[in-house]
């Protein structure tokens, strides 16, 4: 009998492009060949109704996300989330804001953050 941890990358990146979210952290908790799989995340996700970001949990300060297709609430913890404002979302990415109105994107799967360069209005933009 084969081993699951045993199956190729190139089998385990075409699951893994199958998975919605939630079903994509499961599969990265099976053993460590899969979470590098899971970790690469070369391909997009698969498609699925979008999660709503609601309010952040005070005592614990973890993130509450509502699952339209599960009916189901998650509490995940993102630092890079503590104490900002989501703005929007695109894509997977969130744009937020933090105390000193700086813009910011945030991947809150792989925790990439850009900050956005900040635009004055009455400074010139090339000077010479």
């Amino acid at each position: 009998m084969a081993d699951w941890s045993d199956l190729t990358n190139d089998v385990l990146e075409y699951i893994a492009r199958l998975l919605s979210f939630t079903d994509h952290c499961r599969f990265s908790a099976v053993c460590r060949n899969w979470r590098s799989v899971s970790k690469r995340r070369c391909y997009p996700p698969a498609p699925q109704l979008p999660w709503l970001v609601l309010d952040e949990e005070h005592d614990t300060r973890q993130r509450k996300f509502y699952s339209l297709s599960e009916d189901k609430h998650y509490s995940i913890d993102i630092p890079e989330l503590y104490g900002r404002y989501i703005c929007g979302s695109s894509h997977g990415w969130f744009f937020v804001v933090d105390i000193k109105i700086t813009g910011i994107l945030i991947n809150p799967f792989t925790r990439e953050c850009y900050e956005l360069p900040v635009y004055h209005p009455y400074q010139p933009l090339v000077t010479m």
